[in-house]
């Protein structure tokens, strides 16, 4: 399996005040081990005392802009939390179901002036998140890691956090009445990623606990991975693109060359991490963009990831994906180097910042050149 890891000294575990734990980019409520750090050994009779491994006892919890697919997050039994799109005088709710998806890149995303620029993302209410993550939330389940839409994007991370302290809260006292004697811990992780970038989070997350990572150490992984992720996008509509960047939180980008750059029928390919979101170039159409995005991550895994994941999401039909060129290269690609590739089709939430036919590839590496 050809992967890379970034490797560290020791550092030692840090104490926990609380049960309920925050991680955003500033550091989160506890500090964290470095990548790649071991941490001390836990006394598994006192962690676990059926000794179950932890994958059977965590609940995962993410957002539908992950952009996995569907079947993948059923079999993993990952709860998607819902959106609410509201623009013009219409909402929407994105519940993570293609076919509803399809038919809004179909019905509300064509045509220039087809959505205003008013358009919002918004997510649950903290009550509403806390009622849904607990509506199905197993009895079995001592861990929740809620892999949270980032922070910048909308209110979802700061929601996730009140419910996870309530659930702490009033959930751990009511599986103590019960006689439950372990222990119920939630995590919330700001992604701090764009567009479908929080889906390499999740699908690492899966990968660890399968592998017998703890949830903790789970949670650590991923809080020193999420900025290593990178995520590139290619907007088919730049005219959509450029009035709806700042839909979900974006840094606005600069638009002065695409004036003339529409003329040209120049599109730009987009790179957004941890710190924002960039042009990283332009090409002569879309679909020449296109192509060259896909290069680029089949570069890059081919150059070694820092975890064995490619996640691509494109709002259309992914049938039409399966057939281009490029993206069968990058399918063979990541057979030959032993990495998953995840292919679904765009969420609505995704989608009302790039439009219609727009695509996003995210994956974790140490550096890359589009």
């Amino acid at each position: 399996m050809k992967y890379q890891s970034i490797n560290a000294g020791p550092t030692p575990r840090p104490p926990y005040s609380s049960d309920a734990f925050a991680y955003s980019m500033p550091g989160g409520f506890a500090t964290t081990l470095q990548w790649g750090a071991h941490a001390p050994a836990a006394d598994p009779s006192r962690a676990n005392p059926g000794n179950e491994p932890d994958v059977a006892r965590t609940l995962l919890v993410t957002d539908v802009a992950c952009d996995l697919p569907a079947n993948w997050l059923d079999q993993q039994r990952a709860v998607l939390l819902p959106m609410k799109l509201r623009f013009d005088s219409r909402t929407r709710s994105d519940k993570g179901d293609a076919d509803a998806a399809k038919e809004f890149f179909r019905r509300d995303l064509v045509g220039v002036d087809a959505v205003g620029t008013d358009a919002q993302i918004l997510p649950l209410s903290a009550s509403g998140t806390y009622d849904f993550v607990a509506d199905h939330l197993p009895e079995h389940a001592d861990f929740v890691i809620n892999v949270s839409l980032a922070s910048h994007r909308a209110n979802a991370y700061l929601n996730s956090l009140t419910s996870a302290q309530n659930l702490m809260l009033h959930h751990g006292r009511a599986r103590r009445q019960a006689g439950h004697t372990r222990p119920f811990k939630m995590w919330v992780i700001d992604s701090t990623t764009a567009m479908n970038g929080q889906a390499v989070l999740v699908a690492e997350s899966v990968r660890a606990l399968n592998e017998g990572m703890s949830a903790a150490r789970v949670v650590q992984h991923l809080d020193a991975l999420r900025k290593w992720v990178h995520t590139i996008a290619v907007p088919r509509d730049v005219s959509f693109f450029r009035r709806h960047s700042r839909v979900d939180g974006e840094t606005a980008l600069s638009w002065l060359s695409y004036g003339i750059g529409k003329l040209l029928d120049r599109t730009p390919i987009l790179h957004a991490n941890a710190k924002g979101m960039s042009v990283s170039a332009k090409e002569r159409g879309a679909d020449a963009a296109i192509t060259r995005a896909l290069l680029a991550a089949t570069h890059c895994v081919q150059a070694g990831l820092l975890v064995p994941c490619v996640c691509v999401s494109y709002a259309g039909d992914i049938a039409e994906v399966r057939q281009w060129p490029a993206f069968v290269a990058l399918d063979d690609a990541c057979i030959q180097c032993g990495v998953a590739l995840h292919l679904g089709t765009m969420s609505m939430t995704n989608a009302l910042t790039i439009g219609g036919k727009g695509l996003a590839i995210s994956f974790a590496c140490a550096s890359l050149n589009v």
